[in-house]
Order: C-alpha cells, then sequence, then structure tokens
C-alpha cells in the first residue's frame, strides 16, 4: 500500500514579513519571498486554507515584476500551488491562466519553462477542464503577439496530448483551435496543426470531428498530414 501523502500547511510556515517581503523595493528579498514559497508548496499535496492573499502577491508579480527573477520565481509557486491544492485552485486558474499566457511572450527562457510548467499544473492537477482550457486558449489565440498566440495553441496541444479525449472534447478543442491554421506566423500555424493532430490521435475516429477538417485547403490538409505523422496519430479526413 502506498504511504498516505501527508498535506503541508504552507500558510503556518511562511515568514509573518512574507507579505512585506513580498514586496520589497530591493528585487533580491522580493525574489526570496517567492522562492520560499516555492519550496514550502513544492510538494504533491498542499493544506486547503485562504491563500487570497498569498495570490494576490504572485498575481501583482507575474503582471508588474520589471525583474525575471522574481517573476520567474513567482510564476513557479503558482506551478507549484496549483498540482499541490488540485481542484481547489480551480477557483483561482480564471485568473492566471490568461496572465501566464501573456507571459509566454517573454524573452526569458527560465520564465517562459516557468509559464509552461505552470499551465500544465492547471490542468493536470484538474484546476481547469478541458472547456475551461479552450475558453482561454481561444483568448490567447486572438492575441496581438505571435509568441502569445503560439503558447496557446501549444497549450490545447499539451491538454490533448495528457489524456484520452472524447469525440466531444476533441471537436472543441478543433473548432477553438481551427481559426489559427489561418494565422500569418508560421509558428503559430504550425503549432495549431500540432493541436488539432494531437486532438485526433487522443480520441476515437468519429464522423462529426471529420467533418469539420474536410473543407481544409490542399495546403492545409498536407500541414495536417505532416503534424499527424509527427505524432504518431490516425490519418486525417
Amino acid at each position: 500500500d502506498e504511504e498516505e501523502v501527508v498535506e503541508i500547511a504552507v500558510l503556518g510556515k511562511l515568514s509573518k514579513a512574507w507579505h512585506t517581503e513580498a514586496a520589497a523595493e530591493k528585487w533580491s528579498v522580493r525574489k526570496g519571498a517567492f522562492d520560499a514559497l516555492v519550496a514550502l508548496a513544492d510538494t504533491p499535496r498542499i493544506k486547503k486554507e485562504d491563500y487570497t492573499e498569498v495570490l494576490r502577491a504572485l498575481k501583482a508579480a507575474i503582471g508588474k515584476d520589471a525583474n525575471v527573477n522574481v517573476v520567474s520565481s513567482a510564476v513557479r509557486a503558482v506551478g507549484l500551488l496549483a498540482r499541490g491544492l488540485g481542484s481547489d485552485f480551480g477557483r483561482h486558474a480564471k485568473d492566471f491562466a490568461p496572465l501566464l499566457l501573456e507571459k509566454s511572450a517573454e524573452k526569458n527562457r527560465v520564465v517562459v519553462d516557468a509559464v509552461t510548467s505552470a499551465l500544465d499544473a492547471l490542468y493536470a492537477a484538474g484546476c481547469a477542464q478541458l472547456p475551461e482550457v479552450a475558453e482561454w486558449a481561444s483568448n490567447g489565440l486572438n492575441s496581438k503577439t505571435p509568441q502569445v498566440r503560439a503558447a496557446s495553441a501549444e497549450w490545447l496541444r499539451r491538454c490533448a496530448a495528457a489524456k484520452e479525449l472524447s469525440p466531444a472534447a476533441a471537436r472543441g478543442f478543433i473548432s477553438t483551435v481551427l481559426k489559427a491554421t489561418d494565422d500569418g506566423a508560421a509558428d503559430v500555424r504550425t503549432a495549431a496543426y500540432a493541436a488539432i493532430a494531437a486532438a485526433l490521435a487522443a480520441a476515437p475516429s468519429d464522423h462529426k470531428t471529420d467533418a469539420l477538417l474536410k473543407d481544409l485547403d490542399g495546403t492545409k490538409k498536407k500541414s495536417l498530414e505532416r503534424a499527424i505523422a509527427a505524432g504518431g496519430g490516425r490519418a486525417s479526413p
């Protein structure tokens, strides 16, 4: 039998000065506060408590802090809290998913990697369900920034590849990302085809799903075939 996983009471272990430090003038102090939270939250299960004030500080850091070291630490903390709290983090996911997608345009690789992990944690831990992911990703696909649009399609791809999908869920994914196959940025189009291929591979063959793709022109069908071949999925209609 597996040993029972102990819930960690993160809030009680934070320094009493944590909120002051998280808003300190020196970036190193702010980073230290978020690093301390990361260390505590890096555990399989976190006790359900009121994290409102902590999450408000994280949201402010991710959205407004100019220091990439602070931002990357705050993003990591969000991902770990999502993982440890699971569905209890769900009510906060809607506040962080759009913010994280916007941060995917960051040039710093450490930040982008942290963003990718945090987004994946939102879905993997049950903080967000498929319709919610599709909604947030759809908004991201409308961003003026190509990196955000590509990251949104990539998030859809990873979510589709993570679990088996029903035909209805696959159609929802495909309908969401199909518009990105017309994107002016090649990276976005490539990510869109990969997301469609992942959805096709994750769901049983279905004529309603195939009908969404039957009117693709020759160039798009070839692009989708390449994505399907790369992912090892089934043939497109």
